[in-house]
């Protein structure tokens, strides 16, 4: 993720992105040119695997679930995920592409689970 901000100087109003690694890279002219580059460049990549739009959920979470297996974390914090956060989270993207999905689809999503009576712990697991 990316933190996207304007800034003056003598020469006029210009756009920059900064990442969670502390990467920064300034000089667009427009935010949209800022947007741009940062999705073509190396750091909108999730560790090491591109995020592509036309992924599909299911296959960056079957990734992302290898990967989390990998990690050292226990056995039952796996099965954990397995059992509940994954299920509910293929269920309401079943067929979604990585750039159909915005934030207020995910918000819409944590409601929904709360109106269906799941615990504050279990929506948390899910986050």
């Amino acid at each position: 993720m990316a933190y996207f901000g304007m800034y003056e100087t003598k020469k006029g109003v210009f756009w920059y992105y900064k990442t969670d690694s502390r990467h920064t890279k300034r000089g667009f002219k427009t935010k949209r040119d800022a947007v741009k580059h940062y999705k073509e460049s190396d750091y909108s990549k999730l560790q090491g695997i591109e995020i592509k739009n036309n992924v599909l959920f299911e296959d960056m979470v079957n990734i992302w679930l290898s990967d989390y297996v990998n990690s050292g974390v226990k056995e039952s914090t796996i099965e954990n995920r397995r059992s509940r956060g994954l299920p509910n989270l293929l269920k309401y993207y079943e067929g979604k592409r990585l750039n159909e999905i915005t934030a207020d689809n995910y918000f819409e999503l944590l409601q929904q689970l709360k109106n269906r009576g799941y615990k504050k712990n279990t929506i948390h697991g899910i986050k």
